[in-house]
């Protein structure tokens, strides 16, 4: 009935907090622009709408259970702000995460040990310098460690580092139809 499955899509717990950072701001954004509208977040950075989360969550943590459900409302606009900004977890697993596998990251070093037998280990260094960010340069490495054939994603910056990626055994998938051709 099923088709034999040809690759099996693995994320890590680093993509979720990487997930939840995007959602929180993107949230933010959404509920900001419908209240005060788009220009007043144009210029915010991550830093400055992380400070204003951090606010909103020390207000919400104060106001204590009873306030975060209004009887006439149904809950604070802090509860909804808080709704609109984090990821619901469990949902997340049944319906977007389905079919994923959550590596474990346990045996995971850095910097690794080379081994004869594996492939050539990616460079930090030489990623750091072509502009790729931290948290980019640990997927990498994740994907690497977990002996991944394949790299799935549309930042521009793993485009900038293919060829470091296929030194590694490594293929980038950077657009739809290059999943799909896989999958």
């Amino acid at each position: 009935m099923y088709e034999d499955v040809k690759v099996l899509p693995v994320t890590s717990h680093a993509a979720l907090w990487e997930l939840q950072e995007w959602f929180a701001e993107s949230g933010f954004k959404q509920l900001g622009a419908e209240i005060s509208g788009a220009v007043f977040l144009q210029k915010k950075s991550k830093k400055e709408i992380g400070d204003y989360l951090k606010k909103a969550y020390e207000l919400w943590k104060d106001e204590g259970d009873e306030k975060h459900h209004d009887p006439k409302t149904g809950t604070s606009g802090l509860e909804l702000l808080s709704q609109a900004t984090r990821i619901n977890l469990s949902f997340a697993h049944f319906h977007g995460l389905r079919g994923i596998l959550i590596a474990e990251t346990v045996n995971f070093c850095w910097p690794p040990k080379r081994s004869r037998n594996r492939k050539p280990f990616p460079d930090p260094f030489a990623l750091a310098y072509l502009q790729i960010g931290m948290s980019d340069i640990f997927h990498i490495m994740l994907a690497h460690h977990f002996g991944c054939q394949f790299f799935a994603s549309f930042d521009a910056d793993f485009r900038r580092a293919r060829e470091f990626l296929d030194e590694i055994g490594l293929l980038l998938l950077s657009t739809p139809e290059e999943i799909l051709s896989i999958i």
